[in-house]
């Protein structure tokens, strides 16, 4: 797929980045937007959530998703920096796929706190924790609505 599609005839999907931030973490979420603007394939939109009352990321991602008319969601936290491929390779997969879970490098906790990746999704689904920054989901894969 082509963005733009113009030479295709085939209309690239729309991608969202959303970022989720706390009010004190604002140098991490600089450096999360820079990480953002260095993709290979842009975002065609870029929403911000500080979370000042603590909603929880489920009501963020809600109130995110609700300020966008992208097709696909890409959710970022802000102390996450995608690889700059990130949304490219995504893309990829976007004809054939709802959900694509990305694989990613973990920094800063023991590598025993979570698997670094994995090629099953069902063994995914059965695992305590998924990352929704590895994640890159249809809009109508969620329903309008993250349930938290």
């Amino acid at each position: 797929m082509v963005p733009g599609g113009a030479q295709t005839g085939v209309v690239a999907p729309t991608i969202a980045a959303l970022v989720v931030s706390l009010p004190e973490r604002h140098r991490l979420l600089c450096e999360s937007l820079h990480a953002i603007g260095d993709q290979t394939r842009p975002p065609d939109d870029v929403v911000v959530g500080i979370d000042p009352r603590r909603l929880g990321e489920a009501e963020n991602m809600n109130r995110l998703q609700a300020a966008t008319g992208c097709d696909w969601f890409a959710f970022c936290h802000d102390d996450d920096l995608w690889h700059p491929e990130h949304l490219a390779v995504a893309e990829k997969y976007m004809d054939n796929f709802d959900v694509i879970v990305c694989r990613f490098d973990l920094v800063g906790r023991p590598v025993s706190s979570m698997e670094p990746w994995h090629d099953d999704f069902d063994d995914l689904r059965r695992t305590n924790w998924i990352s929704s920054p590895t994640c890159v989901v249809a809009r109508a894969a969620v329903c309008d609505r993250w349930v938290g």
